[in-house]
């Protein structure tokens, strides 16, 4: 079973373009919307525990979603 995959380059060329209006975007396009309701409780995930690096999403990018 195969799932779809978003994807926005991280690259912010404008306002308009900044990370930030790209994660409203995709989550838009995504449908989370209508799956997410304000008040329920979810995780993300932050860390992509990779042994030997530490990257994570940056909070501000989370707090958006």
């Amino acid at each position: 079973m195969e799932s779809p995959v978003y994807f926005a380059n991280a690259r912010a060329r404008s306002d308009k373009e900044s990370k930030i209006n790209k994660i409203d975007r995709l989550f838009d396009v995504a449908g989370f919307g209508d799956i997410i309701k304000q008040g329920d409780l979810t995780t993300i995930k932050v860390h992509f525990g990779e042994r030997g690096t530490d990257p994570y999403i940056h909070p501000i990018y989370v707090r958006k979603v």
